[in-house]
Parts: structure tokens; C-alpha cells; sequence
């Protein structure tokens, strides 16, 4: 990793979205389903993730809900609102990541797994993550039928799994 920016003056394509990245599809209010309505009504859920993240003992969030309901939405309002030195990056499902892309992944921090439910390698990325980035903390939305295998998914990975680590 870093020959390219140095060679080409690019950086290395990266699976790790900053959250501007990540939105900027969803981010027009041209389109009906956006993110750029206002958001309201979620300041319970904000805390909650604000206290996660302040917690030395907490490594994952699971975000639970039905599609549609904004779970997305809190992850843009949870990203704006953090201070410009707290490194996040989001993933999707569609993203399909290598064993090379997690040289580029930031060693502390947040990643953000959005609709996690639909990645089929998440299992192998969790594990990877447990071993190699200690101090990464793990934020994942995801619709309720997904939660049980997510649940097992971390288990199995090593971070383990409490029925509190999840915000329904």
C-alpha cells in the first residue's frame, strides 16, 4: 500500500468509505429515498451510540430494525456529529473485500458495517478484524432477520456477543 498515491499521485482503491463517500449516492433530494431529509426523533439512539463509542470495555453495536425504518439515516447523523479526529469508515455488503485490503484499514477507531445481513463473507471479516485490529470498534445496522446469524457471526469471531450490544 502507498505506491500508487506515490506513482500516480491516487490513492489505493479501498473497500474503507469515509462517511461522505459512503452517502454521497443517498445525498439528493432529487431521488424520493435519500438521506438528506432532516432527522428527528433518534436522539436516544445517538446517545446510546455516543456511549458505546466512549466505552473502554464495549468492541460492537448491532443496530436492529426493519428496512426503511432509519437505520441508516442515524449512521450519516452519527457520522456528522463526531469530532474531526475520530477516524470512521463505513463497508457495505456489496463491497467485496481482500485479504491486501486490510492493510488499508485504520487500526483504531470506527468501522461501520451498513445492512451487514446481506454480506455473505461477514464471518471472515469479523474474525479478521478481532485478531489484527484490537482497538477498531465495530458499529453494524442490520434488519432483524439478519440478527440471529450476525449474533453467531461474532460469537464465533471472538468479540462475543451480549443481547445489550444491540439497539432495536
Amino acid at each position: 500500500p502507498g505506491w500508487r498515491k506515490d506513482f500516480l499521485g491516487e490513492p489505493d482503491p479501498s473497500p474503507w468509505l469515509t462517511p461522505e463517500e459512503f452517502f454521497r449516492p443517498l445525498a439528493s433530494r432529487v431521488k424520493v429515498f435519500n438521506h438528506d431529509w432532516s432527522f428527528v426523533g433518534r436522539q436516544a439512539e445517538l446517545t446510546a451510540i455516543n456511549t458505546f463509542l466512549s466505552s473502554s470495555s464495549e468492541r460492537v453495536l448491532i443496530i436492529s430494525g426493519r428496512g426503511g425504518v432509519g437505520k441508516s439515516r442515524l449512521l450519516r447523523a452519527f457520522s456528522e456529529d463526531l469530532p474531526a479526529t475520530t477516524n470512521v469508515v463505513f463497508t457495505s455488503s456489496s463491497t467485496d473485500i481482500k485479504p491486501k485490503d486490510f492493510e488499508l484499514l485504520p487500526t483504531g477507531g470506527v468501522l461501520v458495517i451498513d445492512d451487514a445481513h446481506e454480506n455473505p463473507d461477514l464471518s471472515q471479516l469479523l474474525g479478521t478484524i478481532a485478531l489484527s485490529r484490537p482497538n477498531l470498534k465495530v458499529l453494524i445496522s442490520t434488519r432483524p432477520y439478519g440478527l440471529p446469524q450476525i449474533q453467531h457471526d461474532l460469537t464465533r469471531s471472538g468479540f462475543g456477543f451480549k443481547a445489550e450490544d444491540t439497539l432495536r
